[in-house]
């Protein structure tokens, strides 16, 4: 937004020089961007806690760089803070660019797979998909949380470098403090999924997917006990029963 007071703190995670110098360009026109520089790719990991390193404001907002946020997607997240009591991290709701929906929360199951709930329905507006309400996690690619709670939390943890599940274990981190995870589908965003690491979970970074969930496994195994068994096939029955679910596992952190 115009009136947006605070900081856009852009992390070029070991980019080619003419994005670097692209986007220095850019921060000389606008001095709330900040833009610094990593001279080999750290991964997202790394990046998204340097990048929150250097904040000082009240909240971190953690937005991909494949991304196009839609018109009003900032305050809504905002305001979720103001009138919703022990709120730990609010995602809202990504769509693929052909209109689809791509993720209106996300769901852990037994097994330490996820699921993103509505992913692939083109009834974007089924009111399933627009009510704010709990969830086990909401993407990294779009993610608001209060820096000193982030801070107290170590940030998203290095053990998930370079990539991937990283935001889900700080989802359940924060519930795991006795606060909420909560989408709220006011706040829409296009996001290019696999527009950095690609969609290939045997190749590049995008296999730390697979290997990132052992570690989530054996770190939440307990808690895993309690999370409901992934469904043979999603439609949009699936997603009714699921999503009630997450409002009933705010004690993750058991």
């Amino acid at each position: 937004p115009q009136d947006f007071i605070g900081d856009i703190i852009i992390v070029v995670d070991g980019s080619a020089a003419d994005i670097r110098d692209g986007l220095t360009a850019l921060a000389r026109l606008d001095d709330r961007i900040r833009v610094v520089s990593s001279p080999t790719n750290r991964g997202f990991v790394a990046t998204c806690n340097r990048g929150a390193s250097l904040a000082d404001s009240a909240y971190l907002l953690f937005l991909n760089n494949d991304t196009l946020p839609l018109e009003n997607w900032l305050e809504p997240l905002l305001q979720v803070y103001v009138d919703h009591e022990a709120v730990g991290a609010v995602g809202g709701k990504l769509i693929y660019p052909d209109g689809r929906i791509q993720e209106a929360g996300g769901v852990i199951f037994n097994d330490g797979s996820a699921v993103n709930v509505g992913n692939g329905d083109h009834d974007i507006d089924d009111p399933l998909y627009s009510c704010l309400r709990e969830v086990d996690y909401c993407s990294g690619a779009l993610l608001l949380t209060k820096r000193e709670f982030f801070e107290s939390l170590g940030g998203f943890d290095t053990a998930y470098e370079p990539a991937y599940y990283e935001d889900v274990d700080y989802c359940f981190r924060v519930r795991g403090r006795g606060c909420r995870v909560l989408y709220q589908p006011e706040s829409c965003v296009i996001h290019i999924e696999g527009g950095t690491a690609g969609t290939d979970i045997t190749s590049g970074v995008k296999s730390y997917q697979r290997v990132n969930q052992e570690t989530f496994n054996e770190r939440w195994r307990t808690v895993l006990t309690r999370q409901p068994a992934r469904p043979e096939s999603f439609d949009r029955a699936a997603w009714h029963a699921l999503a009630p679910a997450g409002m009933r596992r705010s004690d993750a952190g058991d």
